[in-house]
């Protein structure tokens, strides 16, 4: 680059007055010259690659979800539900259960037995790997924990069960909690009990004591839900059916209240842990209609997902926490069996919307689901 000779003029006629070295002064003129230059070019270049960058992320979100390599959630629910069939019986009874069967959402096919005994059965639930079913026989107050595998073939009895209806599998697989009678302190309760499925190491808890009825153990293998009174001993002192639903740490800490004032059944954890679905009735109606409710687990966001129309009970969540199943007379005109109607499968998105039947019950019959596999 060559300088400008009015500029080096006026520099030299100042350095008479001032010794000033003008070839450096030049020097670093330029060069300070050439450092802005730099500057701006790398600022615009900076620029330009952020609004590269927006811009890509524009276009990424515009694409479809299969261009954007996105795995899309199922759109039709699929897999295989445990279901116990039964009968009908007088309003205000329970349903007679006598069967267990496992169908398949979406094949268009009938129901394939699950258990190979004689004995009254119900409550199946699988194993978190799919590969071994649980359920209970006989009848209260006395009941059998059976553990046989998925398809119910060679069934072992666990443990004898003299409480409440439920017991829940931990997350990993490799143990069963129940509800077992014992003596704290010289006083009878009814303690959380664990064991693994050989059956030969029961540990229980005396820190989960009271009337658990159903109840199900959290994904993260943390806490329980469960229905029932802490503050009760046993399933037996309680005078009504649960009216308050639980949560409660393993080492038993953090017992705290969801629901109160209100008749509670069959609760289940979300498949991340954030949500309770379960089947709520309000102390105060009359008749036995039962609504799909679900709360988070801090118990905030109560929702009612069914309108109290029907009888609707029994729900359970798909393995990837899409829907929900569960039972309902909804489809179905009265049987003349004493009013009863059928109680068919039913599914729904968590929100309540796009009901479905899956699963249809002949007149007079009850299919309620207990569990869902992919």
């Amino acid at each position: 680059m060559t300088a400008d000779p009015a500029l080096k003029e006026r520099l030299t006629r100042a350095a008479d007055l001032v010794p000033v070295d003008v070839g450096a002064h030049l020097g670093h003129l330029y060069g300070d010259r050439r450092a802005r230059v730099v500057r701006q070019r790398i600022g615009v270049f900076a620029v330009t690659a952020v609004v590269a960058l927006l811009a890509a992320a524009v276009v990424w979100r515009l694409l479809p979800l299969g261009t954007a390599n996105v795995p899309a959630a199922p759109s039709e629910p699929s897999g295989t539900l445990a279901l116990m069939a039964g009968s009908v019986s007088q309003p205000g009874q329970p349903f007679n259960f006598f069967d267990l069967v496992s169908f398949g959402i979406g094949q268009a096919g009938s129901t394939v037995p699950l258990e190979h005994t004689s004995a009254r059965a119900t409550f199946p639930a699988w194993s978190p790997d799919g590969t071994k079913l649980a359920f209970l026989t006989g009848e209260p107050p006395r009941r059998v924990l059976v553990v046989a595998n998925a398809d119910g073939s060679e069934p072992t009895h666990l443990a004898a069960i003299l409480t409440g209806d439920g017991f829940a599998w931990s997350p990993d697989g490799t143990r069963i909690a129940y509800r077992a009678r014992t003596s704290i302190g010289g006083n009878v309760t009814d303690a959380l009990a664990i064991t693994r499925l050989t059956g030969t190491s029961q540990e229980i808890d005396g820190s989960l004591i009271g009337a658990w009825q159903a109840f199900d153990w959290s994904p993260d293998g943390r806490a329980f839900v469960f229905t029932g009174d802490p503050n009760v001993p046993t399933s037996q002192n309680l005078t009504s059916p649960p009216t308050q639903l639980w949560v409660q740490n393993l080492d038993g800490s953090g017992l705290h209240r969801l629901v109160d004032g209100m008749t509670v059944a069959t609760p289940h954890w979300s498949p991340d842990g954030s949500r309770i679905v379960f089947a709520c009735h309000d102390a105060s109606e009359v008749g036995d209609r039962f609504d799909i409710c679900l709360i988070n687990a801090d118990g905030s966001g109560f929702v009612r997902l069914t309108d109290g129309k029907y009888l609707n009970a029994a729900p359970v969540w798909s393995p990837d926490g899409g829907w929900i199943a569960f039972a309902s007379d909804r489809a179905s005109s009265p049987s003349g069996l004493e009013g009863r109607t059928a109680m068919s499968v039913f599914v729904m998105r968590p929100d309540g919307s796009d009901v479905r039947q899956v699963a249809p019950a002949d007149a007079g019959r009850v299919l309620a689901p207990t569990d869902w596999r992919a």
